[in-house]
């Protein structure tokens, strides 16, 4: 769904959509790392 709704968009708007999905998804990222070490600390204590 949200693929063909990108076909639909012009160039520019596709790229600033990829980078807006990059962004997001090391922000994503970072959220999973941190709540993985403080689960991790909680563990091991």
């Amino acid at each position: 769904m949200k693929y063909t709704t990108l076909l639909i968009l012009n160039q520019k708007d596709i790229s600033l959509m990829v980078k807006l999905d990059v962004s997001a998804i090391l922000i994503a990222v970072q959220v999973c790392n941190i709540l993985s070490t403080i689960i991790g600390n909680f563990v091991y204590q």
